[in-house]
C-alpha cells in the first residue's frame, strides 16, 4: 500500500521520495488538503527507451551496420536529439 504525505512536506522532500521511488520501488500518494493529487513512483525503462541498448548491440556486429548505427548514435548525442525523433528517424 503506498504512503500518503502531505504536498508541503513531499516538495521539502522531494529528492528522498524520488530516491525512494527509484531505488526501492516505493509508491507515495502526495495530498492537498487531505485529498490526493499525485503519485510518486518508478518508471520501468523498457527496451525501447534507451539509446544505450542499439549501442551494445552495435558493439558486437562486425560489419559495416554497425558503424553506421554508432555514427548515427554519437550524432543524436551530440544534437541532444530527443530518444523519440531518434527513434522516428529509422
Amino acid at each position: 500500500m503506498p504512503k500518503t504525505i502531505a504536498a508541503l512536506k513531499a516538495r521539502r522532500n522531494l529528492g528522498e521520495l524520488l530516491n525512494r521511488a527509484y531505488y526501492k520501488g516505493e509508491d507515495t500518494i502526495i495530498e492537498k488538503r487531505g485529498k490526493p493529487i499525485a503519485r510518486v513512483t518508478r518508471v520501468e525503462p523498457t527496451e525501447t527507451d534507451g539509446i544505450d541498448v542499439l549501442m551494445k548491440t552495435a558493439g558486437a556486429w562486425k560489419d559495416l551496420n554497425a558503424e553506421i548505427i554508432k555514427n548515427k548514435i554519437k550524432k543524436a548525442r551530440k544534437d541532444k536529439t530527443s530518444k523519440k525523433e531518434f527513434l522516428a528517424s529509422w
